[in-house]
């Protein structure tokens, strides 16, 4: 569990609403980030959430957007346009121990936290006009569609996670569980023939 910072190194309190900078540009850090299950090597990734487009407006242009999120306490915060809670996640290796494969409730934990808000190596503003002004535009020129391709971002990492996980799973243990089958079915008929045996 940590605590969320401004810029200036002062704490943002319970309830506090304040300013992240996402973009359209792979070379940035972004606030949003999504847990990727790699089919290979069975481990879990963070990717960074990329904007597919710029959204400029005239006063906000060089493809870099302000967020507003709320500090929800808990280690969660709140972002405006989806109006989706996010889990706050500190440590990118915060997953790493968890086995999902045979943990019901690791998986769960996993599953309702694939897009997540990972506060570093990115500046935290305080909300001000100028910012609620930028806010103001980006929200009247862009912010249905905004709000589109965050939903996307959302719905599409939990398809594809999702998607991978059943991938390992049948690979981890369907022949497992087939081979166990065989053996129960063995047991079954050498069980059956004995039956038949004390029968007589």
């Amino acid at each position: 569990m940590g605590n969320l910072k401004y810029s200036d190194k002062t704490p943002i309190k319970e309830g506090d609403y304040f300013i992240a900078l996402m973009s359209d540009d792979y070379d940035r850090y972004n606030p949003l980030v999504k847990l990727k299950l790699d089919t290979e090597s069975k481990t879990i990734e963070l990717r960074e959430i990329v904007l597919e487009k710029s959204y400029n407006t005239e006063i906000c242009n060089n493809g870099v957007l302000p967020i507003i999120f709320r500090y929800m306490g808990n280690d969660e915060v709140f972002e405006l346009i989806t109006e989706r809670k996010i889990h706050i996640m500190y440590d990118d290796d915060e997953f790493d121990e968890f086995n999902i494969f045979e943990n019901n409730s690791e998986y769960r934990k996993v599953i309702n936290n694939l897009v997540t808000f990972y506060p570093n190596h990115i500046s935290l503003q305080k909300l001000n006009d100028n910012l609620k002004t930028i806010y103001f535009e980006l929200v009247k020129e862009h912010g249905e569609e905004l709000k589109q391709e965050l939903d996307k971002h959302f719905e599409r990492t939990k398809t594809d996670f999702n998607k991978n996980y059943s991938e390992i799973v049948n690979e981890l243990f369907y022949p497992i569980a087939a081979v166990d089958n065989m053996m129960f079915d063995l047991d079954k008929k050498l069980e059956d023939k004995t039956k038949i045996k004390v029968k007589k």
